[in-house]
């Protein structure tokens, strides 16, 4: 993935180069010893190339980076190293650098290591060619590899925990302090009879029986969660599509992302309600251990905590519940 930055934006590499003097027609760039000492510390590869393509400098830090001493890659193509499958991406960017005067650009490829493995780079690359002191594009490396595993990995996490979400017999709601629903599944979307997008946005109390309200109010509940870290297991009466009431049985948690307090608003702490439909049930005990309910999938809070985790920071603190459907007396 690449993007094209504009032609006014220069990197701290390109600035600190600008100095340096450069011959467009010497096969190899120099830089001042200064400057040369400086960049074999720093955890990036500085590159000059011409139009072509072709290296006229590269930093020394690039053998302890990648493993390639500079003499083996001065006057070869900076392509040689690429994955011949980012190959046709990289040069297509490349053109569009060459066109853009003061152009840069940003992207991501796989570049091969001198042990013959190859390892994601991030790169960014300036065009100077017009500019007589370097004359030529200045490219800057660095190894993202672990990043890129790390986001691959999240990735495939949120896609596991997004499924285990949406598929769950069990109905969970996320919602944020002020009891408004950010988040519904399928079967907690059923319980009620609504489609899950029906019911974003809608202030948990409004489903709620208000004779169970006054015996214990919804906020009362969310203080619990938010400032206590109780954890509560309560029985209300919710309104369904239709307007008749129906049992559910309600587990709460809070869920603490970003490193936040779970009572502080704007940290982005989450609570957890599980909502189950217990008219199968054939024991009230039963429900108040999710582990002993059969065919439900392994879906603990901690999942769920990784996948909401993955959602997005900034938001207000939220309950997380889950519930089940009680059945009639």
């Amino acid at each position: 993935m690449t993007d094209n930055l504009g032609p006014d934006r220069k990197s701290d590499s390109a600035s600190s180069l600008d100095s340096s003097p450069a011959s467009a027609s010497s096969p190899a760039t120099e830089l001042q010893p200064s400057c040369e000492a400086l960049i074999a510390n720093i955890s990036e590869v500085i590159a000059i190339l011409d139009a072509e393509g072709v290296n006229r400098y590269k930093s020394p830090n690039v053998e302890r980076l990648f493993g390639w001493k500079p003499e083996q890659l001065l006057g070869h193509s900076s392509f040689d190293q690429v994955h011949p499958d980012d190959l046709s991406a990289v040069l297509a960017e490349f053109a569009t650098l060459l066109a853009t005067e003061n152009g840069q650009i940003r992207g991501e490829c796989r570049y091969r290591h001198a042990d013959g493995q190859y390892r994601w780079v991030e790169y960014d690359a300036t065009n100077r060619l017009t500019d007589s002191n370097i004359a030529g594009i200045i490219l800057s490396y660095r190894d993202v590899t672990e990043r890129r595993h790390a986001q691959l990995s999240l990735q495939r996490s949120e896609q596991r925990f997004r499924a285990l979400f949406e598929q769950s017999a069990v109905g969970y709601i996320l919602a944020n302090s002020y009891n408004q629903i950010v988040e519904i599944n399928r079967a907690g979307a059923d319980i009620l009879g609504y489609e899950p997008s029906e019911l974003v946005g809608v202030n948990g109390r409004d489903l709620i029986h208000p004779d169970d309200l006054k015996q214990q109010p919804i906020e009362a509940v969310t203080d619990r969660v938010l400032h206590q870290h109780a954890r509560p297991e309560i029985e209300h009466r919710f309104r369904r599509k239709g307007g008749d009431y129906v049992d559910v049985w309600v587990k709460v948690q809070a869920i603490q992302l970003d490193g936040g307090p779970k009572h502080d608003p704007g940290t982005g702490g989450r609570t957890h309600d599980q909502v189950h439909d217990q008219t199968h049930d054939q024991t009230h005990d039963q429900t108040h251990d999710p582990d002993t309910r059969p065919g439900l999938p392994a879906f603990s809070y901690d999942h769920l905590q990784r996948y909401l985790g993955a959602q997005g920071g900034g938001a207000p603190s939220h309950r997380f519940a889950e519930g089940k459907r009680t059945p009639p007396p």
